[in-house]
């Protein structure tokens, strides 16, 4: 299991050191703009590959 917290863009799955850290410039400026996509696109691995199923968090 990951350790730290979750990005702070809601639709990211990636984890950062801090509470209320971005794991990219991409999450900061969606969170900046309002806009949330339906999947990440933060390019970092704990997001690419995810398709709409995996939305739910289950693993696999």
């Amino acid at each position: 299991m990951p350790t730290g917290f979750q990005c702070a863009y809601p639709p990211c799955q990636c984890y950062v050191a801090k509470q209320g850290e971005f794991c990219s410039a991409h999450c900061r400026q969606a969170q900046a703009s309002g806009h949330l996509e339906a999947q990440c696109q933060c390019g970092h691995p704990a997001c690419m590959g995810r398709s709409e199923e995996d939305q739910d968090g289950s693993m696999g």
